[in-house]
């Protein structure tokens, strides 16, 4: 059931950014933060990144800078 929750959302988010594309203007931030790598037991550099225009927001998340 999550799966397809998941799968539900990644079409609606990628439509999102298809037409966040095509905005005049489009602005986004990345910041790092320190993420707590499972089964490593210390923390490593991880970003948190948005990305907005004038109808969309959308957030994006990397464990790696």
């Amino acid at each position: 059931m999550l799966k397809q929750g998941a799968e539900l959302l990644e079409i609606i988010v990628k439509r999102m950014h298809e037409l966040m594309l095509k905005s005049r203007l489009v602005l986004s931030d990345g910041t790092t933060m320190p993420v707590i790598k499972k089964g490593l037991g210390k923390t490593h550099p991880a970003c948190l990144r948005i990305y907005r225009d004038e109808t969309y927001i959308i957030y994006g998340f990397s464990d790696t800078k």
